[in-house]
């Protein structure tokens, strides 16, 4: 049988003894605290562990997949959400390395292409002498940070569904979250983070359980009369359902190698040296 919210929510309404419903628009008391709480539930037991099924791999800046030896240059960019007079700095393009490490203002945008103007005068950059494109590159909104006194030099807009990060692929760079924005010192960054998954078919079975036990804690919160089976409920899902899922997706593939505390890593590389270069680790934020 499919998992669906309304499959979730009526599991949590049971252990709590309220009734079934049948949508979260029902005129109903039951279906309108489910409503309320549901996603803010969801994504608290989403953000409790990078849970395999929760996992999504992104590069920051567009990845650029063509550009024409025309004029004005076309470059072909997939949902690369820029939008006409945004200014790009281009890199990492091989073939057509003349576009690399320059700043371009979009123009005549489309969901997947644009076209490239001076960002001075806005005339068209004329490609009909460059190198062709063979593959590769980044287009990345020239966005800098007002504030760069803590190093950040650049920054980038989250996924639509970004819940946590979880790990980005240059140890060394500078990453720090505000608001929409990740900021950095790195261009080119790829990063591994939590989403907001809200397909229930995906979820494995423990972790719909957890996820029924906390909800069903919150909808009995919300109930006056209900605060002991709360109490009780929220207890369950932190020793037991919570523990248990997270058990049972950490064993879904290699384990991953958890950062030391200072003092004891510095039995091994030494007091001066937190993290040996190109260590395998990673340390939850």
């Amino acid at each position: 049988m499919a998992s669906t919210k309304i499959t979730i929510s009526n599991s949590a309404l049971a252990l709590i003894g309220e009734r079934r419903i049948t949508t979260l628009a029902d005129e109903t008391e039951e279906a309108r605290i489910v409503a309320l709480v549901y996603d803010d539930v969801r994504d608290e037991v989403l953000t409790e562990h990078p849970w395999t099924f929760a996992l999504k791999r992104a590069v920051l800046p567009a990845v650029v997949t063509g550009a024409t030896q025309a004029s004005p240059v076309v470059v072909t960019a997939v949902a690369h959400g820029f939008t006409n007079a945004d200014e790009v700095k281009i890199t990492g393009v091989l073939g057509m390395i003349e576009l690399n490490g320059n700043t371009y203002k979009i123009a005549n945008k489309a969901d997947d292409t644009f076209e490239l103007t001076d960002p001075d005068d806005d005339t068209d950059i004329d490609g009909t002498d460059y190198t062709a494109y063979t593959s590769g590159g980044f287009a990345r909104k020239i966005d800098a940070p007002l504030y760069t006194d803590d190093g950040v030099t650049m920054k980038y807009p989250l996924p639509s569904d970004f819940l946590q990060l979880y790990a980005y692929s240059d140890k060394s760079a500078l990453v720090k979250l505000e608001g929409t924005k990740l900021l950095s010192d790195t261009e080119e960054l790829k990063i591994l983070y939590v989403y907001q998954n809200d397909d229930p078919d995906l979820y494995t079975s423990q972790f719909k359980r957890a996820l029924i036990t906390r909800l069903a804690a919150e909808i009995a919160y919300n109930m006056t009369d209900k605060g002991t089976l709360a109490d009780m409920l929220y207890k369950k899902y932190i020793s037991i359902d919570l523990i248990k899922a997270m058990s049972i997706d950490s064993q879904q593939g290699t384990p991953t190698v958890a950062r030391a505390d200072e003092w004891i890593n510095a039995r091994f590389v030494g007091a001066g040296s937190y993290i040996k270069d190109g260590q395998n680790t990673w340390h939850p934020e």
